[in-house]
Formats: structure tokens, C-alpha cells, sequence
């Protein structure tokens, strides 16, 4: 039930985590990756996760090793930067192989060494070892549990006899013990949290184990601070493990003497080293400089442990990766060349058995005096080389970035000669356009400058180019022009000759019209004078009246008004037409 409700918080982790960068390489290794070991004798095998600046939450492994010259006393967790457990650390010496799945939660982990188990291995005989990360996986915490490994490392061990290279795990029996003939050899003991009897652990709390005689009836054990003393402590029947807790600092002996039925043995004496207290002192002094643009800065580091001593310090300059720094005579560390700047620099100082203190400065390097970019041109054609002349600091490196808006930039590196002079020709084809132009400078120490002034080159088209453009141009303009005055002259040619049709049409039109007129008015007239005639033929029948003959003479009027009016007419339009 627990496994499922941890397997579940780490899909939940996967799923929910925060982004924390892109997916990177990340590799599981072992230190130390090889050593020579003694057949009798253990060695300490860290398994390590390096995440290459990626935040990770969860690592899984099998790691193998030949069973036949490597045998697994113990498998701990308790260094491990992991927290939670799929699957608890185990082992099989049958099978040969150790086997793990942890994690912890967001943010998760981000580091170079970081440690997942410790394996203790005793070397069983004579060969070479190779134990060997045979799979695995490391999960980013990015949100989405992307497996980000992509090296498995492994370890050489070479193991030799004791008769090659004596060195039993135990120190020798007491020198005044005497151990009567037949009675118990002096055992092996074994740590699992304490396995180098040289090394110092801030673990107070040491655990042994030994392998009886299978005779023994009996044990006595006894620790203390004496490399030999006689141990005094008695267990009938006999026990094979011990386990104390909270002992002070301090090196000490674990005594251990088994009993047969002849009497007691030799005495077994094992070393450990215990030390879990931070260093006493630690501080950091920046060494003054003369020149503040030197890249390189260096510090004084004043650290102390009384117990174990200063084994190393972890240097972090920024946000880069942390890196290991041996002590010194003199214990003045070198930052590496820099950029200007503000800096700030923070060490651990470890002591032998891992505990450390802590310590920051923040620091400046100033940047060098910026180049000057003195001659250059302010227009070259396409095709051209453009020349760039400039000054800088003696003896340094100056790259010239020319970019064209919006496209990436061409850099070029000049070293400038004794008296700070730099000149380039740079070839690159340059097409139409404007290009600005600057610099920086890097001196032989790696100190470098800030950017110089900013200039402005205009790329234009050769003459011929223009000339052959600005004939394009016109074409682009006149050709359009002359096909509309052809194409209003042509509907000024197509109206006149429209307007010349309905013209002649018009006085066509007007001239039988007139013509129809007159015939109609003549017919007319003869009616109406028809008419009129026989109305005045009635005349002799009888007299007109003075109405009737007001009549007649409208008559003759009018029609003779009507005639002239519309043969007016006609004539103006007539006249229009022409």
C-alpha cells in the first residue's frame, strides 16, 4: 500500500512539477571509478547523479558486478540526496547486482555529485572487477517526468592477494595479547557505517559485524580510544554484530575476541573515526589588485577544523556548477578568467568527514577601456570590401560584429598591434542595405571590454545597376502614360467620328423632316384654302357674318404664322448640326 501511495506522489510530481529549463543530459556514475583493493578487503562505492543544470526528481538503477570476485556486506541510504523510496535500495549477492528507485519532491535536485546509495564491497579474490550501471533511468522534474539520461558509468577494481600487497582489514592481534595454541584466530570485522578504517564519518552511531569461529562458545568486545586494549565485555552465547550510538568525536578502536573450548583467542582491533561537528573557522579575504580589470580574482581562504581537518572546499562562482578546490600551502584560490562585472563567489570548507562551513564574497571586474572604431566608410557599393580602422588595448584581440537590420550578424577577429591600432577588410558580399557596425576587445589575460561606439555603413548599387534601375523606373512610369494618351486618343478619334455620324444623321433627319413638313404644310394649305374658297362661294347664297369672316381671316394667319415658325426651326437645328 505505501509503494502504490509513493508511486502515485511521484506521477503526481511528474505531472504537476514546475518547469524547471530543457531537457539535458544527465549521467549516473560510480566513485570511485577505479581503485586496487586487497582480497580480504572492502571498498566504499558511491553511486552518483550528475544533472547537468537540470532540476531532477526521481532516478532509478540496477548495477551489476561479477559475484564470483565481489561480494556486497552492506547497501545505505542514509548520505542519499533522495528522500522517498519506490523501491528501497537491495542487493543480491547470488544474482550480483544492487538495485534502487527513489526521488524527493519539487524542486527536486540540481547538481554534479549527487549522491543516491553507498555500496559496500568485499573482494573476494584475485582479478579485475567492473562494476557496472547496467540500466536505469533519471526523471526531470520539468512537469512531465522526461527521462533525461543518457550515461551509464562504470568502475575498474583490481584485486590482488594479500600475498601481493599485505594489508588485513584489522589491524594485527594485540602485540600483548598471548592466545593459547587452538583457540579462536583473530576475526575479521566489518562496518557498514564506519567500512575505511582511515577515512572519517559524521556518523556517530557505528554498527560491526564479524563471522564466528564455528567453534566459538563465546565473545568479548570492548571500545575505547586505545589502538590495543584487552576487551572486557562478555556475551555467552556469542553474538555477531554490534551496534553503538552517540559517541563524541574522536578516533576509536572497537576490540573484539572470540572463545572455543581451549580458551580465548587473539584480540581483533578496528579503527573508526568519528567527526560531526562543522569547521571551526572559515573565512574568505579578496587579495587586493592593482589593476581592476584583471579577469582573475583571488582570495585568501582562512579555514580550521579541529577534529578531522580541511579536507577540501566547493567553490561556486555565480550560477555555475560547483567546483572542488584541494587546499593549498598558501590557500590562495584563483577564480578562472571572468567577464566584467559583479560577481559574487561562494565556498564551502569540508572537513575529512563532510561537514563544512560556509562562506560568501561578492567581488567586481571592471571592464577595459572599450575600441574605438575611427575610420570607416559611410557608403560602399555591392560587391565592395568594407575596411574598418579602429584603436584598442595593446596586444588584445578586438571582434567586429557587422550586422544588417534584421538578419544575423558576420564577426571577425583582429588582433591589434603595439600601439592599440586594428584594421580589418571584410569581404562578405555585401548586398544593398544599411549595416551597423561595433567591437569589443579581449586582452591576453581574458580581460575584456565593454562595446565601442556604434557605426552605420549604407551598401548601395553599382552605377550601371542604378542606371539600368532608374531606366526600369522611367519605363515603369512612361509606359503607363503613353498607353492612356493612346487610348484617350483613341476615344477622342472614336467620338469625333461617332459624333461626324449622328452629325450627318441629324441633318439628314432634318432635311426630310423639312421636307416632309412642307409637303404636309402644302397639303395643308390647299385644304384650308379649299376650304376657305368654299366658304366664300357660300357668299353668294347668303351674306357671312362678321364672325365668319374674322374667321377665314385668322385662318389665312395663322397657317401662314404656323409655316414660317416651323420652317425656323428647322432651319436652326440645321444650323446647329453644321
Amino acid at each position: 500500500m505505501f509503494r502504490k501511495f509513493v508511486l502515485t506522489f511521484f506521477v503526481s510530481i511528474a505531472l504537476f512539477g514546475f518547469w524547471a529549463g530543457g531537457a539535458k543530459a544527465a549521467s549516473l556514475y560510480l566513485s570511485p571509478a577505479s581503485k586496487q583493493i586487497n582480497v580480504g578487503n572492502i571498498v566504499n562505492v558511491q553511486i552518483l547523479v550528475d544533472t547537468q543544470g537540470q532540476a531532477i526528481n526521481n532516478a532509478q538503477g540496477v548495477i551489476t558486478f561479477p559475484a564470483d570476485l565481489l561480494q556486497v556486506v552492506s547497501v545505505s541510504d542514509s548520505a542519499s540526496i533522495f528522500t522517498l523510496w519506490v523501491q528501497n535500495p537491495a542487493f543480491s549477492n547470488n544474482s550480483g547486482n544492487v538495485s534502487f528507485n527513489g526521488g524527493l519532491p519539487t524542486p527536486g535536485y540540481t547538481g554534479s555529485a549527487g549522491d543516491i546509495i553507498n555500496i559496500v564491497f568485499r573482494a573476494k579474490g584475485s582479478g579485475t572487477a567492473t562494476v557496472v550501471v547496467s540500466s536505469g533511468s533519471v526523471l526531470a522534474n520539468d512537469g512531465f517526468g522526461t527521462d533525461v539520461l543518457t550515461s551509464q558509468g562504470q568502475a575498474n577494481f583490481t584485486l590482488v592477494g594479500s600475498q601481493n600487497t599485505p594489508a588485513p582489514a584489522s589491524p594485527s592481534p594485540s602485540p600483548a595479547s598471548s592466545a593459547p595454541p587452538g583457540s579462536p584466530a583473530a576475526a575479521q570485522i566489518f562496518s557498514v557505517t564506519h567500512p575505511d578504517q582511515n577515512t572519517w564519518y559524521n556518523n556517530s552511531s557505528p554498527a560491526f559485524n564479524w563471522s564466528l569461529d564455528s567453534a566459538a562458545t563465546a565473545v568479548r568486545i570492548l571500545y575505547d580510544t586505545s589502538p590495543y586494549a584487552q576487551p572486557s565485555v562478555v556475551y555467552d552465547p556469542p553474538i555477531t554484530e554490534k551496534s553503538l550510538s552517540g559517541l563524541p568525536d574522536g578516533i576509536y578502536y572497537f576490540h573484539l575476541q572470540e572463545k572455543n573450548a581451549i580458551g580465548w583467542g587473539a584480540v581483533s582491533n578496528f579503527r573508526f573515526q568519528i567527526d560531526t561537528a562543522n569547521p571551526d573557522h572559515f573565512n574568505i579575504k579578496q587579495i587586493p589588485d592593482n589593476d581592476p580589470t584583471d579577469p582573475v580574482a583571488q582570495f585568501s581562504f582562512d579555514a580550521f577544523d579541529k577534529t578531522s581537518g580541511i579536507d577540501h572546499y566547493l567553490v561556486q562562482i555565480d550560477n555555475n556548477d560547483a567546483q572542488i578546490w584541494q587546499p593549498t600551502a598558501d590557500n590562495i584560490y584563483s577564480t578562472p578568467a571572468l567577464q566584467s562585472g559583479q560577481h559574487t563567489l561562494i565556498a564551502k570548507a569540508v572537513d575529512k568527514a563532510g561537514n563544512y562551513l560556509v562562506n560568501t564574497a561578492d567581488f567586481t571586474i571592471e571592464a577595459m577601456q572599450a575600441p574605438v572604431i575611427t575610420k570607416y566608410p559611410q557608403t560602399i557599393t555591392e560587391g565592395n570590401l568594407l575596411a574598418i580602422e579602429g584603436t584598442a588595448a595593446s596586444s588584445s584581440q578586438v571582434t567586429v560584429w557587422i550586422q544588417k537590420q534584421n538578419s544575423a550578424s558576420l564577426t571577425q577577429n583582429v588582433q591589434t598591434d603595439g600601439n592599440g591600432n586594428f584594421s580589418l577588410i571584410a569581404d562578405d558580399n555585401f548586398t544593398k542595405g544599411v549595416y551597423t557596425v561595433w567591437a569589443k576587445a579581449v586582452d591576453s589575460r581574458g580581460a575584456q571590454s565593454g562595446s565601442s561606439n556604434i557605426v552605420t555603413t549604407v551598401v548601395i548599387q553599382t552605377a550601371l545597376e542604378r542606371t539600368g534601375m532608374a531606366t526600369l523606373n522611367f519605363l515603369e512610369l512612361a509606359v503607363p502614360a503613353i498607353a492612356l494618351i493612346i487610348l484617350l486618343m483613341f476615344i477622342l478619334w472614336f467620338s469625333w467620328n461617332k459624333f461626324k455620324i449622328i452629325k450627318k444623321k441629324v441633318r439628314r433627319d432634318a432635311g426630310e423632316t423639312q421636307s416632309a413638313m412642307h409637303q404636309v404644310f402644302s397639303t395643308l394649305r390647299e385644304n384650308m384654302s379649299a376650304q376657305i374658297r368654299l366658304l366664300e362661294k357660300t357668299k353668294g347664297h347668303r351674306e357671312l357674318t362678321e364672325e365668319e369672316l374674322k374667321i377665314v381671316k385668322q385662318l389665312k394667319k395663322d397657317l401662314g404664322g404656323m409655316e414660317q415658325f416651323l420652317s425656323d426651326e428647322i432651319g436652326r437645328v440645321e444650323r446647329d448640326v453644321k
